[in-house]
């Protein structure tokens, strides 16, 4: 498949498509459509921002009749801002009346229910409230012919799992079945042996392709000076719209508090907020009413926004494939990007992982901070350890499936590869104290 018009579909799928300006299919869409298509199962490992969603949508909206109440396809994510962005992004591949609604909870559950009543076609859910549905008897997955697993990795990593399980279970084995995943490990492995039938096994990995779109920098710091250190950069840079990841809620909320104080316009989303207030922020972000949203991996997962010019690791990620997830936001749709990753002590030895998966394209961004700001911590500063990661605990952090030491037992220094950007264009300055 080399262009959109080669897809063989209905002429009013077709048109949809075209009204959405698609004409060459990414690479997962072009190996993964056209068994999607023929009705086969697929496993695909694909990271977000590759076009997936299309891969699982027009299938979807092709073979979903709009002519009957029943409950037709299942799609099951992790998150709830994931849900309502895949639903509205595969009621555009269609002009048909089909009715396709996002489930999840954090809402009332009341006007689901009402909604379910009156008749949806396509559902797209997050485990525990599809679950509720389940035991409140208000959703009938007996007519189910497709089902779609989103987000798989992420949503072991949440502990959906059981719940994933027990949903699939109720669904007719007699179906259609895509997975797709960023990794693909032994769990998730066994997982798609249980349920899929003969499954394509599709994969399509962005980490070197990345590194050609995204100009990478990293920025030696000590951890408590991230703070200064990004209101320097944010003085001194040319940004336009920045996401910032941190490692946990609590550092996510007071970073982005800390940059409104400072006069910046930001927010930031994480698990402890309230779906109003994440979608709030989202919505503003999207609009270009905000430039800096400040999130959690996990709040952040499955997020397609559109021009993002920068991201920033404030801290790093726990393996690999997060880190090609972030600085993936950026330089979507051809567009370039830029990425800047905080680097501590601790983080050499894994960050050296991050090199060698990049190539070594990564240059060091040097920042120069105020007078006044030392090398030993403030008064009454006290670290924030990280939790514990996918191979360990504290600073002996896994990376990349390795266990690796944080400082202790590897060499001192960052990486000796790359070399020094230019400087950067002037900003508007900005004053504050973290």
């Amino acid at each position: 498949m080399e262009k959109f018009s080669d897809l063989k579909v209905r002429p009013e799928t077709l048109q949809a498509i075209q009204a959405l300006g698609f004409e060459k299919p990414f690479p997962i869409q072009a190996k993964a459509l056209p068994y999607a298509l023929a009705g086969r199962d697929i496993v695909a490992q694909a990271q977000t921002g590759t076009g997936k969603t299309a891969v699982f949508g027009i299938p979807i909206v092709e073979k979903v009749g709009p002519f009957t109440k029943d409950l037709q396809a299942l799609v099951i994510v992790p998150t709830r801002e994931l849900a309502m962005q895949v639903a509205e992004e595969i009621k555009s591949y269609t002009f048909d009346p089909v009715r396709i609604a996002p489930i999840y909870g954090g809402v009332s559950i009341e006007n689901q229910i009402n909604d379910l009543r009156q008749g949806l076609q396509v559902v797209v859910g997050t485990p525990g409230r599809l679950l509720d549905h389940l035991e409140r008897r208000t959703i009938d997955f007996s007519k189910v012919r497709m089902l779609v697993l989103d987000e798989v990795d992420r949503m072991l990593d949440m502990g959906f799992i059981e719940d994933i399980e027990r949903l699939v279970s109720r669904v007719p084995r007699q179906r259609h079945t895509m997975l797709f995943s960023a990794t693909i490990p032994a769990k998730i492995r066994e997982l798609a042996q249980k349920y899929l039938h003969d499954p394509a096994d599709v994969s399509v990995r962005i980490g070197t392709l990345a590194a050609e779109k995204v100009k990478q920098y990293y920025v030696d710091v000590k951890e408590w000076n991230k703070f200064v250190t990004l209101r320097e950069i944010l003085a001194t840079q040319p940004i336009g719209t920045l996401m910032i990841f941190c490692r946990t809620k609590a550092k996510a909320h007071r970073v982005g508090a800390n940059l409104q104080r400072a006069g910046f316009s930001a927010l930031s989303i994480h698990g402890d907020l309230t779906q109003a207030q994440r979608t709030h922020a989202l919505t503003q972000f999207r609009e270009g009413k905000l430039q800096i949203l400040v999130a959690t991996d996990v709040a952040a997962r499955g997020l397609d926004i559109e021009g993002v010019t920068h991201v920033m690791n404030y801290d790093l990620p726990d393996d690999l494939d997060s880190y090609v997830h972030r600085i993936g936001r950026t330089a979507r749709a051809g567009k370039e990007g830029v990425s800047i990753s905080f680097i501590t002590h601790e983080d050499h030895q894994i960050f050296r992982k991050v090199m060698d998966l990049m190539g070594g394209t990564i240059e060091k961004m040097d920042v120069t901070l105020p007078l006044g700001v030392g090398e030993r911590p403030p008064a009454g500063w006290k670290e924030e350890r990280p939790p514990r990661g996918r191979g360990g605990a504290g600073r002996g952090r896994s990376f990349g499936g390795g266990r690796g030491g944080g400082g202790r037992g590897g060499r001192r220094g960052p990486p000796r590869r790359g070399r020094r950007p230019g400087s950067g264009g002037g900003g508007q300055s900005h004053h504050s104290s973290p």
